[in-house]
């Protein structure tokens, strides 16, 4: 795939499709030689996070006075710690999947393919769908 177009689609989904991309290559990625493997059930709360995320969010600015104060900051702080936890989950799933094509390349093509942990940080999918287009 091409990583402007991953870039797009990401930011036309609100970030859904970064789960989305985990998900279309699961199968592929735990196919490939290393101990370490995706789960599919991670990738399925971080859609659903996005969505609750968005609700919560369009809630907060189409309200307009429907709800107390306190229930709208209420509302703001479980966005912002759900998007904080979804972060997270997915740079986790990031750094697991630039391991298994570490350990996929050393084992199988007998290649020492670096991934940067930097860009990976930075970039995340965006960073591993460029190796791949790559390689």
């Amino acid at each position: 795939m091409d990583v402007v177009k991953l870039v797009f689609l990401t930011i036309i989904t609100g970030g859904i499709y970064s789960a989305v991309w985990f998900v279309k290559r699961l199968n592929a990625i735990n196919g490939m030689a290393s101990p370490l493997k995706l789960s599919q059930g991670v990738f399925g709360f971080i859609i659903a996070g996005c969505i609750a995320n968005w609700a919560m969010v369009l809630f907060l600015i189409f309200s307009d006075g429907l709800a107390a104060p306190e229930t709208m900051s209420n509302i703001s702080r479980i966005s912002d710690v759900l998007g904080f936890l979804i972060e997270i989950t997915l740079l986790l799933q990031v750094f697991k999947v630039r391991r298994i094509f570490m350990d996929h390349f050393i084992e199988n093509m007998k290649r020492d393919v670096k991934f940067s942990w930097l860009w990976t940080f930075l970039f995340s999918i965006f960073y591993l769908q460029y190796r791949i287009n790559r390689l």
